[in-house]
């Protein structure tokens, strides 16, 4: 238990980290862009967001694996997901490929489930298909929001 709990810790920073890297930089540099804060008021508070989310992965990472310890993956399966995440989203902007920290996570997370005969299709199509749905709706959402705004 010791070691999963450590890779669950090692994991979710290292998650954290890669999340910080891929998602945080945006909406910082729109701030900054928008004149709310300085470059360097930016790197603070994207720092302060990576810890924060380093902090609360590890929290959550340890709690889920109290709860769901034994039932459905296992610890060592969701510990590979969770060091594999990171490097797929650090290198796939090196490899010209757009990342979203969720997508490769769960990909991560497929992966581990198929490995020891897991994978259920049903669920992957019904995420498959919110990710679907999600993207038109935010952007129609955003859209009518952007024009009340006006």
């Amino acid at each position: 238990m010791l070691i999963i709990a450590i890779h669950v810790v090692l994991g979710g920073a290292a998650l954290a980290v890669s999340n910080g890297a891929i998602d945080n930089g945006k909406p910082v540099a729109m701030m900054i862009g928008r004149g709310a804060f300085s470059i360097r008021d930016g790197m603070r508070v994207s720092a302060i967001a990576t810890l924060l989310g380093a902090l609360s992965a590890v929290w959550w990472g340890l709690e889920l694996l109290k709860a769901f310890g034994g039932h459905g993956l296992a610890g060592h399966e969701v510990s590979a997901a969770a060091a594999f995440q990171p490097m797929v989203a650090i290198a796939a902007p090196r490899w010209g490929v757009p990342a979203s920290t969720t997508h490769v996570m769960t990909g991560a997370i497929v992966g581990a489930g198929a490995s020891r005969g897991a994978f259920r299709l049903g669920m992957l199509v019904k995420i498959v298909l919110a990710w679907m749905t999600t993207l038109p709706l935010a952007a129609g959402l955003a859209a009518m929001f952007a024009l009340l705004l006006r």
